[in-house]
């Protein structure tokens, strides 16, 4: 079986203030292509809060617990939030719909050495990074 071609369909919603649906256009277009990953530097309560709102798969990332680490970067990689881990999730979302094939993951997994905390560059411009 062929799988679909999943990036003509990756929308990127990046929710700053609040977590409405009704009144957020892209959201709603997002949640009606596929998987929703929804990220956070916060807990995964934060992003779960729309979680009966959306209607398919709906996955969360967060920063459960206390920091550890020296650099934004370090914290982000630990807690799974960061960029590569955040690709890496989707991919595995898109596997779990049969969209994409299992060992995409894992290739992404070695290719960002996600099991590596000092590998992790997100976050290191300083600011909202």
């Amino acid at each position: 079986k062929r799988k679909k071609h999943f990036m003509a369909n990756t929308t990127l919603v990046w929710l700053r203030n609040d977590l409405r649906i009704s009144d957020n256009p892209a959201l709603l277009a997002a949640m009606s292509r596929g998987p929703v990953v929804a990220v956070s530097d916060y807990m995964h309560a934060v992003q779960d809060q729309i979680r009966p709102w959306v209607p398919q798969r709906f996955v969360t990332l967060g920063a459960d617990g206390f920091g550890f680490s020296d650099t934004r970067a370090a914290a982000r990689r630990y807690f799974k939030i960061d960029g590569p881990s955040i690709v890496v999730r989707a991919l595995q979302a898109l596997a779990e719909e049969g969209l994409v094939d299992r060992a995409l993951s894992a290739q992404a997994i070695e290719k960002y050495r996600l099991h590596d905390v000092t590998a992790g560059t997100t976050g290191n411009a300083g600011g909202e990074s």
